[in-house]
């Protein structure tokens, strides 16, 4: 499926299954799956992250900007295909590696800008923590643990989300 951008702006969570974006004197702005949702959505489909066909993002005289999800959303995503049963840790930690390698495609840009690894600000992860905090989403140790991941990239934030998860398993049960 081809997605198409002219003299404006074009925004949502980037899907698992491929597309082609063609950005011309706009903006366009995606949140890429969390990792759950992407191996899930990779089982339901039946194919495995090294099957997975790449996204292919075309910009000219415009911006693409695809943003990693926030900390709170990878963490309660996982939790609940956890607690569901979509997913098992052993799962999650498999496809890591693998997923950050195949989930970018090619891209072509010319006069104009293309990011595909920008992480949230520190205020919309702020934000996210306190509210999904305050809302008993999150405890507390848990919301330190992600809190320490804030403005990191790659396997940090990874890394801090199976520790939250892992500690919040720990003093729930």
């Amino acid at each position: 499926m081809i997605r198409i951008c002219l003299f404006g702006g074009q925004g949502g969570q980037l899907p698992t299954d491929r597309r082609i974006y063609f950005t011309m004197f706009g903006t366009t702005e995606l949140r890429w799956p969390t990792v759950a949702r992407q191996i899930s959505d990779m089982r339901q489909a039946g194919t495995g992250a090294r099957q997975r066909p790449p996204h292919v993002f075309v910009t000219i005289f415009g911006g693409t900007v695809i943003k990693a999800p926030t900390l709170a959303n990878e963490y309660l995503e996982l939790q609940s295909a956890l607690r569901s049963g979509r997913l098992t840790l052993d799962d999650w930690d498999r496809a890591l590696g693998t997923l950050d390698n195949q989930s970018r495609g090619p891209s072509l840009t010319l006069f104009g800008g293309f990011d595909d690894a920008e992480v949230p600000g520190e205020d919309e992860e702020l934000e996210g923590l306190a509210l999904n905090r305050h809302l008993g989403y999150l405890s507390p140790e848990a919301s330190d643990i992600l809190l320490g991941a804030v403005g990191q990239r790659g396997s940090s934030r990874a890394a801090a989300v199976r520790q939250a998860l892992a500690t919040a398993m720990a003093h729930a049960g």
